[in-house]
């Protein structure tokens, strides 16, 4: 990129924790705000000059798909396999039981302990540009 003087324009970023510029290539970093700055520091004929632009890049949302748990014959131990898709194909996905009378959660399997219902919650925490997302499915031992 050159300036109407025909002198090299350099650019940069403000938070490089956000997106930076190299070779007139701006790249997204993460979420968040910055300036980014075009300047050139002139010459014997030209004064130096800079442009400031802001730059704000929000968090995309994503939506986590928890596939559904068919009703269970308890029987001591058994494991029953979570299924908890990201819409940003993000791997984080975390799951919580809200009765451990009926099974205990490791990784992303529910090891049945007993009979009743519990609701098991599927959460992804994001990354640099997705936010947080949630989703609950009904667990049925009989």
């Amino acid at each position: 990129m050159t300036a109407s003087s025909g002198l090299p324009v350099v650019q940069t970023s403000g938070n490089t924790a956000v997106a930076t510029v190299s070779n007139n290539v701006l790249t997204l970093i993460g979420a968040g705000s910055t300036t980014i700055t075009a300047s050139h520091a002139g010459n014997a004929l030209w004064n130096p000059i800079s442009a400031l632009q802001p730059l704000i890049v929000n968090k995309g949302v994503q939506t986590l798909a928890f596939s559904a748990i068919a009703p269970q014959t308890y029987v001591p131990n058994k494991k029953v396999t979570l299924i908890g898709t990201s819409s940003a194909k993000l791997g984080n996905t975390t799951y919580l039981i809200d009765n451990g009378a009926i099974g205990s959660i490791s990784n992303n399997f529910v090891t049945l302990l007993g009979t009743g219902t519990a609701t098991i919650t599927a959460t992804n925490s994001g990354n640099n540009f997705f936010g947080p997302a949630f989703a609950t499915q009904k667990l049925i031992v009989k």
